[in-house]
């Protein structure tokens, strides 16, 4: 399960830089076929950001200390809703939540505007999803929240 989080933190990461790159070459050329190509990138980018985010809670409910932010932000005497908060308990996660908050605002403002303004909105996403991107480039490179734990944590999961 933790490989699938960090394979679609990946993918929403290359997704994202194909959205704003295609959503600006679809504005200052007129082409209409870049823009449905690039229309689709929001709600991809959303369901990877999601499907990583759904795939730490889980690690955090059930107790996997295999990962490193889990180890170091959870314990297993913690009550549930205790366990769902320490999602943003640290930096990695932080900017994990982070993320997914602006996927989903960023999916809210495609939805809303996507028929209306056709010469704003290419802009308008291209900016939201540079933004997106910079977060999954510090994700991605520096503070993965999915990353294994090293051996050091061992004690910890046997209760010691």
């Amino acid at each position: 399960m933790n490989d699938i989080g960090e394979f679609t933190l990946l993918v929403a990461l290359a997704t994202g830089i194909y959205g704003c790159v295609a959503y600006i070459m679809a504005a200052r050329g007129n082409r209409i076929d870049l823009y449905l190509s690039a229309d689709k990138t929001p709600v991809i980018v959303w369901g990877c950001v999601m499907i990583s985010s759904i795939c730490l809670w889980r690690a955090f409910l059930t107790n996997d200390f295999s990962l490193q932010y889990v180890w170091a932000y959870s314990n297993i005497e913690l009550d549930t809703f205790y366990k769902f908060a320490s999602f943003w308990g640290g930096q990695k996660g932080s900017l994990l939540f982070w993320t997914l908050l602006l996927t989903t605002y960023t999916l809210v403002v495609h939805f809303q505007n996507r028929k209306k303004n056709l010469r704003v909105i290419p802009y308008a996403m291209a900016v939201l999803l540079t933004i997106i991107v910079f977060f999954l480039l510090l994700i991605n490179l520096t503070f993965r929240p999915t990353r294994l734990s090293a051996s050091h944590c061992l004690p910890k999961m046997v209760g010691a």
